[in-house]
């Protein structure tokens, strides 16, 4: 309880407040403890009461105007710097999943052209070709390169199969 006149409330003089404030002060004193939205001169505040042990109610008020404009201009903050964070983020996967994509799309078209008989088309390195994306270019022009050998052998013998087919023709007249 309040018991001096000279106690401060709400920046004046118990003596000086407006006529609602004692209304707002019976409200605080019966609510004891926890929070209360008063009315002072037609201007809206929040005000904590704490009772403490000895009966003593600490009162805590702020002007509701006051305390959500703090809250609006931090929320514009957070905003700001979140949609901030997300153009940055959003950039960042782009550019890494460019960095995976274009050069997976160039081996994918360049298996596609081994596919239809084109052996040159798995491209030389430089070509965004590093970690994992690098061993797969390396293999597949590997995989090109011994495909290459092997259509070159198949094609001797087949020419040795052919000059001895010819060979037994000529043999057999």
């Amino acid at each position: 309880v309040i018991a001096s006149p000279h106690a401060n409330w709400l920046g004046k003089n118990i003596g000086e407040l407006p006529a609602d404030a004692s209304l707002a002060l019976q409200q605080l004193h019966t609510l004891r403890n926890g929070t209360l939205e008063i009315t002072l001169d037609n201007e809206k505040w929040l005000s904590r009461v704490y009772t403490t042990k000895e009966g003593w109610n600490l009162i805590m008020s702020q002007s509701k105007d006051e305390l959500f404009e703090e809250n609006e201009e931090l929320t514009l903050l957070i905003f700001i710097l979140g949609g901030g964070i997300l153009t940055l983020m959003v950039a960042v996967a782009y550019v890494l999943s460019r960095s995976i994509a274009d050069p997976v799309g160039v081996l994918a078209r360049a298996a596609s052209e081994v596919a239809t008989g084109n052996l040159n088309a798995i491209p030389e390195t430089g070509k965004g070709f590093s970690a994992e994306l690098g061993v797969l270019h390396n293999s597949l022009k590997s995989m090109v390169s011994k495909l290459g050998g092997l259509i070159l052998h198949a094609e001797e013998k087949v020419l040795e199969a052919e000059n001895a087919l010819d060979q037994a023709k000529k043999s057999a007249l």
